[in-house]
């Protein structure tokens, strides 16, 4: 794992416009750009919009707004002045006037086919979780679209979540709240009570596949060798981006991670 240069990414949710997202990102051409479907992680859930009085799309508008923003973002970066008038967004003369020498990457993330192809036409890579039965499949789907479109496929983002505290044990309760993240039609379908998400979860993920699926353990080397295995995973360039939901331990865990953890992993 080597140095890479800090980059910030943001969400592109239905109640802001491409426009935004692709001004959020300009200065120095070297942050990234995350343009996430409705229906993904962050800014694509029912429970980050519903709440707000957004109705709920269809899997099916949620893809064709990815898919039109994302074609809008690329527009304005390569300096058009543009007029639209799509199904999801306006533009009128919209232009970026302070544009870098090189845009900023664009990281789709894609947790089923469709979004996967959207990524491979308009993305600089995909970002997605790293569950070995799916993400192969999405990745491969996003390096056939990209070629198909005459793009070089790129980076590929895995997402995976790591809890660390004194013992195995409070490490797992400590994350055990975000089974309530889980089960993956809470990221297409109109899922927004947090306490309702929390009991599905808990009925449809076990502590065992809960414990696969995230890095859950008192020892660093365990977590060494876990993030090393999702490096492996992937031909090419991979980033592993790491959420931690070690709770109260949170502080804790980043200097366990910056002193026991990330220097076995540079090099």
């Amino acid at each position: 794992m080597g140095t890479r240069p800090f980059r910030a990414s943001l969400g592109l949710a239905r109640g802001r416009r491409p426009g935004d997202e692709a001004r959020a990102d300009r200065a120095g051409g070297h942050g990234c750009a995350e343009a996430i479907p409705p229906g993904a992680r962050r800014a694509g859930e029912s429970l980050n919009e519903s709440p707000f009085g957004v109705d709920w799309p269809t899997r099916r508008d949620q893809l064709a707004a990815l898919e039109e923003a994302c074609g809008l973002i690329r527009r304005l970066w390569d300096g058009e002045r543009v007029d639209h008038d799509g199904r999801f967004f306006k533009t009128k003369r919209a232009y970026l006037h302070t544009r870098p020498d090189q845009p900023p990457p664009l990281y789709i993330s894609a947790f089923h086919p469709g979004a996967a192809e959207v990524a491979g036409r308009y993305g600089d890579g995909l970002w997605t979780f790293p569950d070995p039965e799916q993400a192969p499949k999405l990745i491969e789907t996003y390096r056939t679209a990209a070629a198909e479109a005459g793009r070089t496929p790129g980076t590929i983002v895995l997402e995976a979540a790591f809890s660390w505290a004194p013992d195995d044990a409070d490490a797992l309760e400590a994350a055990r709240v975000w089974k309530g993240a889980v089960p993956d039609e809470f990221y297409t379908d109109d899922w927004f009570d947090p306490k309702a998400m929390y009991e599905r979860g808990e009925q449809e993920v076990s502590d065992e596949d809960f414990k696969e699926r995230s890095i859950i353990s008192a020892d660093p080397d365990e977590h060494v060798e876990r993030i090393k295995q999702l490096e492996q995973m992937v031909d090419g360039d991979v980033v592993v981006k790491l959420s931690n939901q070690s709770g109260l331990n949170a502080l804790e865990a980043i200097r366990i991670y910056g002193e026991r953890v990330l220097p076995k992993l540079r090099g």
